[in-house]
């Protein structure tokens, strides 16, 4: 996965004044970028918006973008979780995607996995190898340390980065039951409570998938992690 590095920064246009819609108006559409159209590119996947927004479904949801070894991929192999996968196309065709879907009334969900880093491309055991655990790990290779407070705010910032930057509307977390926090709170409810504090006048919607079926992060009220729930209905 060697190879140059690009340094994005951009005052991207937002047109379409958005406070996103509230859970129970949720029908949602599954697409992967790079196979929902020939181009496999977001700028593509942009245009067909409104055949999805026909269909009667009120938000898409994105298979995860972290930049991963190739061109092609499921995405849940992602080794650089702020970086929106190249081929796709640049951060700002992202931008422009979530734009136009809000203009057709679509909510957009972005699949995030923070369980493991994938086993190609990732240096972070070379100069920090005290980010992961060496204890019991994923099916999928180490666990993260989340116990570590440097390890905390790098997902807790990149969970702000996604709703912030990209405005997205939600967060789909990937195999909850394989984050593993022992600290007080969990990540899970962190994250959650900075979403809560940090995005008062949206709908932001914070989505678990949980193989282990656990009820305590279905919870509407209070629980460790929100999920189908605004953070302000307005």
């Amino acid at each position: 996965m060697l190879g140059p590095s690009c340094l994005w920064g951009s005052d991207f246009n937002w047109k379409v004044p958005w406070k996103g819609r509230p859970w129970e108006e949720a029908i949602i559409y599954e697409i992967h970028i790079g196979t929902f159209t020939a181009e496999g590119t977001f700028a593509a996947a942009e245009k067909h918006l409104h055949r999805l927004a026909e269909l009667g479904v009120s938000a898409v949801q994105i298979m995860p973008l972290a930049q991963f070894p190739g061109t092609r991929g499921w995405g849940y192999d992602g080794v650089y979780p702020y970086a929106p996968h190249n081929s796709y196309g640049s951060p700002d065709d992202v931008k422009s995607f979530v734009d136009e879907a809000h203009r057709y009334g679509l909510m957009v969900f972005l699949d995030v996995v923070y369980n493991h880093f994938g086993p190609e491309g990732n240096f972070l055991p070379l100069y920090a190898a005290e980010f992961f655990r060496k204890d019991d790990p994923t099916p999928w290779g180490p666990k993260i340390a989340f116990e570590r407070e440097p390890v905390r705010r790098f997902f807790i910032d990149n969970v702000i980065y996604w709703l912030d930057q990209f405005r997205f509307d939600g967060l789909r977390f990937d195999a909850v039951d394989q984050i593993e926090d022992r600290t007080d709170p969990h990540i899970l409810k962190e994250i959650s409570e900075k979403v809560r504090a940090r995005f008062l006048d949206r709908h932001v919607h914070l989505i678990t998938e949980n193989p282990a079926n656990a009820t305590n992060l279905l919870s509407r009220d209070g629980g460790p992690l929100y999920i189908a729930r605004p953070v302000h209905r307005l």
